[in-house]
């Protein structure tokens, strides 16, 4: 059964796709049904709705292979492959679930991550509760994109792990997409403040 939001979603994805996008979709729908929440159902659809673009690598393959890719990459972004978070997915068992070796859940997994540019924490597929905690909370106020402009002791510690260069692309393009999908609300103050909890359920249902 196709409910409004699939509808609304279908009239963004070519018309040769909708097969294969509500084929993918039905796949990551039942997996978070049992496993998983609504809100990381919707997540996946979005992510579904991404992938199914002209020229997609989705219209070749497995539609299960797919699906598990698009689960794992949800599941990454928010940390449910760390056995220390709750619920935890154990990468395996995924796999199993979708019927797909391991290696094929994770050669999907870098599609998407390259194709869609995800980072650590991207905003985009985080849950409510990860963007609550999310790392970057409170730093996005100050920061201006050089490192000077983050906290001394994140520096410090950033530069003796020696990840300092990565942690600045990776943090310049979180900022990108946080206010590209979240604009900026303006404080008190007059100023722009960006966070991401207060404003996520300002974003569209199907983007």
């Amino acid at each position: 059964m196709i409910d409004a939001m699939l509808e609304e979603m279908l009239e963004e994805v070519p018309p040769e796709l909708h097969n294969r996008f509500l084929e993918i979709v039905g796949l990551t729908d039942k997996f978070c049904y049992i496993h998983l929440d609504d809100e990381y159902r919707d997540l996946c659809r979005i992510m579904v709705l991404d992938l199914c673009g002209p020229d997609t690598p989705a219209a070749r393959g497995k539609a299960e292979g797919w699906a598990c890719g698009v689960v794992y990459a949800i599941c990454r972004v928010n940390f449910l492959d760390d056995d220390s978070f709750e619920p935890y997915i154990n990468p395996e068992h995924l796999a199993k679930a979708f019927g797909v070796a391991k290696s094929t859940m994770q050669k999907k997994w870098a599609v998407l991550r390259d194709g869609l540019e995800i980072i650590p924490f991207d905003p985009r597929w985080c849950t409510e509760d990860t963007l609550e905690d999310h790392p970057l909370n409170g730093i996005f106020d100050e920061f201006d994109g050089s490192p000077e402009s983050l906290p001394e002791e994140m520096i410090q510690s950033l530069q003796g792990m020696g990840v300092l260069p990565e942690f600045m692309k990776m943090m310049n393009k979180a900022k990108d997409i946080a206010e590209e999908e979240f604009p900026p609300q303006v404080g008190d103050d007059g100023t722009n403040v960006l966070k991401f909890p207060d404003i996520k359920n300002q974003k569209p249902d199907n983007k």
